[in-house]
């Protein structure tokens, strides 16, 4: 293995690393969590509204059991210098009129036709409130389960620091060993290997602490980073 590559290698994970630690960290509880998605999340949004409008649904097919009124308003204007006729001009027996009236109709019965209509509307609001509770109940769930990896993330980020910590003290004695000719190169380059196994490990669960809250805000909240408290 060539050593100046491995060298180089763990330069450009260590320093990833901490530009992830480094960055900007809002905590964010599962309550928090929950209540944001549940009032953001467009999924929810949408099953809530769909779930007002069949509500309203009931009450227009309920209308049809109260009095309907109506009033009406007409009115025309004649021509008395106009004539008709042949041979001889008639009389015009145009006048201007004007009418009002008033119409009041009340449902009787229409063979079982409205309360049906009534009927089959209450069923789809009902259908469609409960959509609206099973959308609720996907979306903590999702933000649940996001939760709670970016916390097993967290524990496995700490794990990782310690073991870099544990092996970079590790390459630091093998290296000093090695410059006194009492160890030799290979050994060196295992040390630097396992070095850089667990600087990826770290860099790992980083990201899955990112995605986590990558999850966390898809369900509502809009930040430059997220973690958990």
């Amino acid at each position: 293995m060539d050593r100046r590559f491995l060298v180089l290698a763990v330069l450009l994970i260590s320093g990833a690393g901490a530009h992830a630690q480094n960055a900007t960290q809002t905590p964010l509880n599962l309550k928090d969590a929950e209540a944001l998605a549940l009032k953001n999340h467009p999924q929810v949004l949408a099953a809530q509204a769909t779930a007002l409008e069949f509500n309203e649904h009931v009450v227009e097919e309920r209308s049809a059991y109260y009095p309907n009124v109506d009033y009406a308003l007409t009115g025309s204007g004649g021509n008395p210098q106009g004539r008709i006729g042949a041979g001889f001009l008639p009389a015009s027996r145009l006048f201007d009129r004007l009418g009002t009236g008033i119409l009041l109709s009340q449902l009787i019965t229409d063979s079982g036709r409205t309360p049906n209509l009534v009927a089959s509307s209450r069923l789809q609001a009902q259908a469609t409130q409960q959509t609206y509770q099973a959308t609720r109940y996907d979306v903590l769930l999702a933000v649940n389960q996001a939760y709670f990896g970016a916390l097993r993330a967290e524990a496995v980020i700490k794990v990782a620091q310690q073991t870099v910590a544990a092996r970079q003290a590790v390459t630091d004695q093998v290296t000093e060993l090695a410059k006194n000719k009492l160890r030799s190169d290979v050994d060196l380059a295992f040390a630097d290997v396992n070095l850089a196994q667990a600087k990826l490990l770290l860099l790992r669960a980083q990201d899955e602490v990112r995605a986590a809250g990558n999850k966390l805000q898809a369900g509502g909240r809009a930040a430059a980073s997220l973690s958990v408290a």
